[in-house]
């Protein structure tokens, strides 16, 4: 098979509106592999950068901001209806510091809103040389990071003028590591079972929250965790009533009602019943370290935060254990989003976890 040359470069405007070659595009031109091949080979075979637009359901996805990199082969295409397609099953890990939330928004006055599904969704659309719309488990917040995020999407069965078995996952997701910025890693890329769907074939999410009970904390920590006893004003956390008062989640199956901030965006459908079997727990890690992990079949917008909310205040003193189950949503206070990690989703086992490809020379840190 014949190699191809692709060209990396920041692109410009032509007169005639049409994008033209980049600036010092020959110096980062390089040659894709044989194994990469076949993906330049689909009839319909076209790319876009990552500040691509995007339409779905009258929703604008907004164009990343920040590569400018553009595969110089034409705009990306959705594949036509007649083109069979296959699920493919994607596992992320981010930093969600700088991101405003998984979701995708639309603009606003001030320029467009990066997130994580945006960014994904327009290296995925590089990678496949076709609009990629990925639906994912969990709708994290602003400022929400994640080891364990899932995705699915579909893209066109086909790569390569007879191509079987298609597209390698291994070589789809080196491309996928290539083209996402450094604050997002593809932890694992595969094809999946056509009725897979990452949100609603999941039985539980499993989150943590990380708190720092002390104010000396590393700015590289910083990021990923709440100094909740940061103020002097702020009393030592009594760890021990914590645990216990997460224990009392974890015995019945508890009304959640107060542990969102929307309880008028309830959605039956989405978030579940209000009363949930969820399981807490508290754990020191250290004098000056520690962790509340929390698993739950659905939740409620901003659930968790205010879970650890009302938990910290349990260890500040502020209430008992015994008033959670039948406490106002006025006395929860929402936990900070830095401290929150989407850990681990999980599903049923008739739908294999995809392949986890370790690439060092490829892959870059979620941080």
């Amino acid at each position: 098979m014949a190699m191809t040359d692709i060209c990396y470069g920041r692109a410009t405007p032509s007169p005639s509106g049409l994008l033209a070659a980049p600036e010092g595009g020959s110096e980062e031109t390089r040659t894709a592999a044989a194994d990469d091949d076949v993906l330049l080979q689909h009839p319909s075979a076209a790319a876009v950068g990552s500040g691509a637009k995007f339409e779905e359901a009258g929703e604008q996805e907004y164009p990343a901001a920040e590569s400018e990199r553009v595969l110089l082969l034409g705009p990306a295409t959705s594949a036509p209806p007649s083109v069979d397609c296959e699920r493919w099953r994607l596992t992320l890990a981010y930093d969600g510091t700088d991101y405003g939330g998984w979701q995708r928004q639309a603009g606003s006055g001030s320029g467009p809103v990066p997130t994580i599904q945006g960014e994904v969704d327009a290296a995925l659309s590089l990678v496949f040389r076709t609009e990629i719309q990925t639906v994912g488990a969990s709708r994290t917040d602003r400022g929400v990071h994640a080891q364990g995020q899932v995705c699915h999407f579909d893209a066109p069965r086909l790569w390569g003028p007879k191509a079987e078995p298609g597209l390698a996952h291994e070589v789809a997701l080196r491309r996928l590591r290539r083209e996402l910025p450094k604050a997002i890693l593809a932890v694992s890329l595969s094809r999946c079972q056509p009725d897979f769907h990452a949100r609603l074939s999941a039985q539980r999410k499993r989150y943590s929250y990380a708190l720092a009970l002390t104010d000396d904390v590393s700015p590289f920590e910083a990021r990923y965790c709440w100094s909740c006893c940061a103020a002097s004003s702020s009393p030592a956390l009594d760890l021990t009533a914590m645990a216990s008062a997460a224990a009392k989640f974890s015995v019945e199956p508890l009304n959640v009602a107060a542990f969102t901030t929307a309880p008028g965006d309830y959605e039956p459908h989405y978030h579940g019943d209000l009363r949930k079997a969820v399981k807490v727990t508290v754990q020191g890690e250290g004098p000056h370290r520690a962790v509340v992990e929390v698993s739950c079949d659905k939740f409620l917008y901003k659930m968790v935060r205010r879970l650890v909310g009302a938990l910290v205040e349990v260890g500040r003193g502020r209430l008992r254990a015994e008033d959670l189950p039948s406490v106002s949503r006025r006395a929860v206070p929402t936990a900070p989003p830095e401290g929150l990690r989407l850990d681990e989703v999980e599903y049923p086992s008739n739908f294999t976890p995809p392949v986890q490809v370790q690439d060092t020379a490829e892959t870059h840190s979620s941080g």
